[in-house]
């Protein structure tokens, strides 16, 4: 499969009362989504709070969403977990349900070794030798980085490793994946206020947390830029930073949420310890849609 595009970071919903994965409110969103033209979904990553699910719950919510998803677009499963065994049990399961592959965070919170972290993705990727896997590197969040070079180690040491996911602002880093990848390893781009950049130094694509929020407009910067419009692109790309101000570039990620509430998508609120939005920050948030003149979904357009 080629991995390309759009792929909306996506938020995991969850029912008001009890807290618990919404396979209603899954349906819904995923629905939201495709309609909206993103081109796959990487699910129940840190966007989906994945980590702060149970195994258990991130196989169930694993399942609800490629059985509403239903073959329309590509899923990319987060199974990275702080242990090697979990992450291989998750993976192993992503497969099991028809995913179309996995994205697997560094080995996290414990500084490893690039020995380590090598160790750590060719032993996972043994255990699932068709299924294509892709690093997932956020140093910011892991305490560990994968180099080019250890990239490239590891994508020769397991071939079903097809691609990266980056989420950082070093874009030099970012361009050193490129030129020492070959064109068919696929590199997406995890900060948003460098899609178009990334796109013009020869990334596949994006993950994008705002694309699950805005996916309209994460999808104009993509299809314009593929229909060689880069002045019309650049204007969207400068659109989505004025937008990302609005939720301080996701530094709450009950923003997330908020902004999808207000849009007409209740996708319940982030879990315990993640801080909530409170009710004057959401009047603020509200006040600033409106001034972008985003508009407002209508229930009775986005149904099941």
């Amino acid at each position: 499969m080629v991995f390309s595009g759009i792929y909306a970071a996506m938020i995991t919903p969850y029912e008001d009362e009890s807290g618990y994965v919404s396979k209603k409110r899954i349906h819904k969103l995923c629905d939201f989504l495709i309609k909206s033209g993103v081109h796959g979904l990487f699910i129940l990553g840190t966007t989906g709070e994945g980590l702060l699910l149970s195994k258990e719950e991130r196989m169930q919510a694993a399942g609800h969403i490629i059985k509403a998803v239903d073959g329309r677009i590509p899923v990319i499963v987060h199974t990275g977990a702080l242990s090697t065994k979990d992450t291989i049990d998750l993976t192993l399961h992503a497969g099991s349900i028809q995913a179309d592959g996995a994205g697997i965070i560094t080995p996290a919170f414990y500084r490893v070794s690039e020995g380590a972290i090598l160790k750590h993705y060719t032993s996972i990727a043994r255990e699932v030798k068709d299924f294509p896997l892709f690093v997932y590197n956020l140093p910011a969040f892991t305490n560990n980085t994968v180099s080019p070079e250890l990239l490239l180690d590891i994508a020769k040491k397991s071939k079903n490793i097809v691609g990266i996911k980056y989420s950082s602002n070093n874009f030099q880093l970012f361009e050193d994946y490129r030129k020492m990848m070959g064109k068919d390893f696929h590199i997406f781009m995890g900060d948003d206020s460098l899609i178009l950049k990334s796109l013009l130094m020869g990334g596949d694509g994006c993950v994008s947390g705002n694309a699950s929020i805005y996916p309209e407009l994460i999808t104009k910067i993509y299809n314009l830029f593929q229909q060689e419009k880069l002045g019309q692109a650049l204007y969207k790309q400068l659109e989505l930073d004025s937008f990302m101000k609005i939720h301080g570039k996701g530094a709450i990620l009950d923003h997330f949420k908020t902004i999808l509430r207000l849009r007409g998508i209740d996708v319940g609120r982030v879990r315990s310890p993640l801080q909530q939005t409170s009710s004057e920050e959401e009047l603020e948030i509200q006040k600033k849609i409106t001034a972008m003149q985003i508009k407002i979904i209508e229930e009775k357009n986005v149904t099941c």
